[in-house]
């Protein structure tokens, strides 16, 4: 492309000299060469705009951070949006789905909590999940802290008081536990969820660099194509015309 442009001013200056041969620009004229050179500047900016010499490549790695922040955005950037439309609609989905199943597990593990204090005393002030697990697994402290006395699991006993629960009933009990797996499988799967949003940030990444890339080629091979252009911009004094032929 700058070899075109080297052609296209070339001759533009030669056309200029044999148009103003009759009537050269000097102190005569009342206006400063340097003026009319300005003049013709501004022209031929205007005419290399307006005959599409202005196509910017697209930079690949900007391409490839915009998707790595937000899918489908490089997409966007590189000018193929039909596909970085379903990328950004994949990770509003996704998004969507973690705050869902997060909501819900928790909401069942709150309610799993709530649930175990009223039918088997259970404290939940400062427990861990194993806890959480324990209580359901067992019908009371001194049944755990006996399991675990068996194998010879001292430093896991309880002691403290206010880890200490007695289910009114086994039912009671498995219905605490069967609330507790939901809440885990809810949990669980934001983790896989997650997975799928990095996985979907990876890909979009590495569409939107050869969105770019195909970008860039298509617009090298317009430029690059052989032809003939022709255009003209008026002066002060007359009017300057440019043959542009690119190889």
């Amino acid at each position: 492309m700058e070899d075109s442009y080297s052609k296209f001013i070339s001759g533009v200056l030669i056309l200029l000299i044999l148009l103003l041969a009759g009537n050269p620009l000097n102190a005569q004229d009342g206006i400063p060469f340097n003026a009319e050179r300005t003049f013709l500047d501004e022209r031929l900016a205007k005419f290399e705009k307006n005959t599409g010499n202005t196509n910017q490549r697209k930079s690949v790695g900007r391409a490839v951070l915009y998707s790595l922040i937000v899918p489908g955005m490089g997409e966007l950037y590189a000018d193929n949006f039909r596909v970085g439309r379903y990328l950004l609609g994949s990770e509003v989905t996704l998004w969507l789905t973690v705050l869902g199943f997060n909501s819900y597990g928790n909401w069942i593990r709150n309610d799993a909590q709530a649930f175990a204090a009223v039918y088997a005393g259970a404290d939940w002030s400062g427990k861990d999940d194993q806890f959480f697990v324990n209580v359901g697994n067992f019908n009371s402290r001194e049944e755990y802290n006996e399991k675990k006395m068996r194998d010879r699991d001292i430093g896991a006993l309880y002691r403290d008081e206010t880890y200490a629960w007695e289910w009114e009933s086994d039912e009671k009990r498995r219905e605490f536990r069967d609330m507790r797996v939901r809440s885990d499988q809810m949990l669980n799967a934001v983790k896989f969820v997650g997975a799928a949003i990095v996985a979907n940030h990876i890909v979009s990444a590495i569409l939107a660099g050869n969105s770019a890339a195909r970008y860039n080629d298509r617009i090298g091979t317009t430029e690059s194509a052989s032809g003939w252009s022709f255009g003209f911009a008026p002066l002060q004094h007359g009017f300057v015309a440019g043959i542009q032929h690119t190889f």
